[in-house]
């Protein structure tokens, strides 16, 4: 039987600590009932950390639930863990400029996003093909910095999957089609005026957290452009 691990992350991103109990162990990983811990999923990394002071090496999902993979044995039934802070928050705000990114280009030059990686230094987005001249990188930037000193608070709630396909732009619901269908509710992150996107990413609260974007270069390859970038 599969256990549905709470996902503490969603609830609060900016926890760092959190108590648990061991649900299930495998080779090399355990099985919390909850967890402020990420899993790879989304283009998004995951989190590292410890567990009962053992180092949580990776994290991955397996339907509903969260396997921390551990450099060492967890013998006690209930652990205490941590999540490198650092890491979290650095991936937390390179989530949250995606979405920017990516709703700046919808917006601007009306092109959706393909694919995403977010990594703790440096992200990308594949995205149909754009030149991506010095022009464009001002425009991307410049709006981006402009969203930053607005200070705008992100919402985040919960929609219907059929309400969500009639509702947000469909440059930024493609993602909801390859879902299955047992899924109906979708966790929406929106930055207002800008990007409105379903998303089970973490993410910060305000854009006046993410600081300056640098475009650090671009490539064209199989019909697609990939812009890669880092906050400063």
């Amino acid at each position: 039987m599969i256990f549905m691990t709470v996902k503490l992350y969603l609830q609060d991103p900016y926890m760092k600590k959190f108590d648990a109990n061991v649900v299930r162990r495998g080779d090399g990983f355990v099985v919390l009932d909850k967890t402020a811990f990420y899993p790879k999923s989304g283009g998004q990394d995951y989190d590292t950390g410890v567990l009962n002071s053992v180092r949580v090496l990776r994290v991955e999902r397996d339907g509903d639930d969260v396997l921390h993979y551990t450099d060492g044995m967890i013998g006690s039934d209930s652990v205490s863990g941590e999540i490198n802070w650092n890491r979290r928050y650095s991936l937390m705000k390179m989530h949250t400029a995606q979405h920017m990114v990516s709703g700046i280009i919808a917006k601007r030059f009306k092109i959706k996003t393909n694919s995403v990686s977010i990594e703790e230094s440096e992200s990308a987005i594949k995205i149909a093909p754009l030149p991506v001249d010095t022009g464009v990188k001002v425009d991307i930037t410049e709006d981006f910095r402009e969203l930053v000193m607005k200070r705008i608070p992100l919402r985040f709630y919960e929609l219907g999957r059929q309400e969500a396909l009639k509702n947000l732009d469909p440059m930024r619901t493609s993602g909801i089609q390859k879902l299955p269908e047992v899924i109906k509710k979708l966790r929406v992150v929106e930055i207002p005026g800008i990007d409105k996107c379903a998303c089970a990413g973490t993410h910060v609260k305000n854009t006046f957290e993410l600081g300056q974007l640098e475009i650090t270069r671009s490539e064209e390859k199989d019909n697609e452009t990939t812009i890669y970038f880092r906050l400063i």
